[in-house]
């Protein structure tokens, strides 16, 4: 007979690459937020992981990626038009999934992180609700506090670029890595892009574009791409020290 875990680790290898092809058509679909091939696409691969959640019953993943499920039909029917908070919510999803399925693998538990309010967020979305406007009192406080939570998720983001590109330079032609940088640099570029930090959602959005050309075996040489790709972080740094010190991202070329 065969037991829970063989079950639990059959559908941790499933997921690993039915999740790195999101990321991928994620990528593709902000390109071209109007491909509804891609919505679908996206939308299915989605569904099959919220249906083997709940045959595995882990309920954690299967409500979050539910939330995101009904966000994307109404995206693929034409209901709702995507919406750069859409990108930043379902790659916040993205993120949340990847989070539990790496506890599952450690552990064979989803983790105790709470994803109530990403799941809410998700269900405003899906009903064409906005952000609600803040009261002219507590704008300012509400500003710092954004800005607080978006530096906490960029340091833990660098963070892990640090060690991602590390191991990229001795594995270069591993395409689960790539896929994971590209999800790092796209997480971040999005939530800058809801910030309004558009000098930070450039270089990240370059950042992006130059490990697509890796994933699609069009660099040039390693040294030029390891070159080109660690000014760039060092460029990133320099912003987000400029953020963390004054709420603004300074004067930091990105060219």
């Amino acid at each position: 007979m065969v037991d829970e875990t063989t079950y639990i680790n059959e559908f941790l290898e499933e997921i690993s690459e039915i999740l790195n092809r999101l990321d991928r058509q994620f990528v593709a679909l902000e390109k071209k937020p109007s491909d509804t091939g891609c919505l679908a696409e996206i939308f299915r691969d989605l569904h099959t992981i919220k249906g083997s959640c709940g045959l595995l019953g882990l309920n954690k993943l299967e409500s979050i990626t539910h939330s995101g499920e009904n966000l994307l039909g109404k995206l693929r029917d034409g209901v709702l038009a995507l919406e750069p908070e859409m990108v930043n919510a379902l790659l916040k999803m993205m993120d949340a999934v990847w989070k539990m399925v790496a506890n599952l693998k450690k552990d064979g538990q989803e983790g105790s992180a709470d994803y109530s309010n990403l799941i809410e967020t998700l269900a405003r979305l899906e009903i064409g609700e906005p952000d609600p406007p803040p009261n002219d009192s507590d704008s300012t406080l509400l500003d710092a506090s954004m800005i607080d939570e978006f530096m906490e998720e960029a340091d833990e983001i660098l963070n892990l670029l640090d060690q991602q590109i590390v191991e990229l330079e001795n594995n270069l032609e591993s395409q689960e890595l790539i896929s994971s940088l590209l999800r790092s640099f796209h997480t971040l570029k999005g939530s800058s892009g809801y910030m309004g930090f558009k000098t930070l959602e450039s270089l990240t959005h370059s950042m992006e574009n130059l490990l697509i050309t890796l994933q699609e075996g069009k660099t040039t040489g390693k040294t030029a791409f390891f070159d080109c790709l660690l000014k760039m972080m060092d460029a990133l740094r320099k912003i987000l020290t400029h953020l963390k010190a004054s709420g603004q991202e300074g004067n930091v070329s990105v060219e």
